[in-house]
This record gives structure tokens, sequence and C-alpha cells, in this order.
């Protein structure tokens, strides 16, 4: 019983992770995390504050996004949205949010337990972020084509992309 339940999960997660509305929105949501996590570094506020800043901003930006879509959809089909219709986008907002802060919730918690310090918590996070960028690339490339190696550079271009933030960040100090 319990195997069937984490089996279903597994797969809800798998088939979220590849879906195209996730991958636009945790791109988005990476990038700006990415930079918020190279601002706060410098003077970090502790783990506990670290979370609630990244996962305030998160919840904004899937907001936002959401938001968009359902006036968008409201718009395109000139009617307003129906109850079951807002709820779906309120159930994608708080999926969407939860997959992507779940690992930097993990590392700052552990950070808070003590098991590693706060600057060791957000060199962890950026290089987890950079990998989640690398994959969404990879991703995003795979809906358009199968050869591996045009997706492998897909993600190499989102990492690029990435770093240039970083160089960006390291040129105005």
């Amino acid at each position: 019983m319990l195997y069937n339940w984490f089996d279903r999960i597994k797969k809800n997660i798998a088939s979220i992770f590849l879906s195209q509305p996730y991958v636009i929105s945790a791109i988005t949501a990476s990038v700006i995390i990415l930079v918020l996590l190279l601002v706060l570094r410098e003077n970090p506020p502790g783990p506990i504050k670290s979370i609630i800043i990244i996962s305030w901003t998160v919840l904004c930006i899937n907001s936002l996004r959401a938001f968009s879509q359902m006036v968008g959809q409201s718009i395109e089909e000139r009617r307003s949205l129906e109850r079951q219709e807002r709820i779906s986008y309120l159930k994608e907002l708080i999926t969407y949010s939860g997959i992507e802060l779940f690992p930097v919730i993990v590392v700052f918690i552990i950070s808070w337990i003590g098991i590693i310090d706060i600057y060791a918590a957000y060199k962890i996070t950026i290089i987890i972020i950079m990998s989640l960028l690398f994959s969404y690339g990879y991703i995003t490339l795979r809906y358009r084509s199968k050869n591996i190696i045009l997706c492998i550079l897909g993600g190499i271009f989102f990492v690029l992309i990435a770093l240039s933030l970083v160089f960006m960040r390291m040129i105005i100090n």
C-alpha cells in the first residue's frame, strides 16, 4: 500500500517536472533565486530568514505567472473563470513552488541544524540551482529534439547564462 502511494507521488512529480509550463516557471524562478543568493551570500541573514526570503520570492514569481495565465485565459475565452479553474491554478502555484523550493529548504534546514555553516549552505544552494538550470535547458530542448548532444548543449547554454549573472555580480563589486 505504501509502495503504491510513493510510486504514484513519484510519477506525479516526474510528470510535473517534465511539463513545459513548470520548466518555464522554474527557469524564471531559478535565475531570480540565483541572483538573490549571490546578493545575500555576502552578508547572509541566517538559515531561517534565508528560507523565508527565498520562499517569498518564489511564491511571488509563481503567483504573478499564475495570475497572468488566469487573466490571459479569461480574456482569450471572453468569460470569467469558474471556481474549479481558479482552484486548479492555485494548486499549480502551490505544487510548482513546493517543488522549486524543496532542495533549497532542505539545504538551509541542514544549516540551521548546524551540520554545515551558512556560507556552505549558500554555496551548495547555488550549485543546486545551477544544476537545475542545466536540467531545465536540457528538458527545454528535449521537447524539440531527440538529439542528446543538442539537449546537453541547451543545458550548458542555460548554465552559461547563469554564470554570466555571476560574472556581472563580480564586476559590480
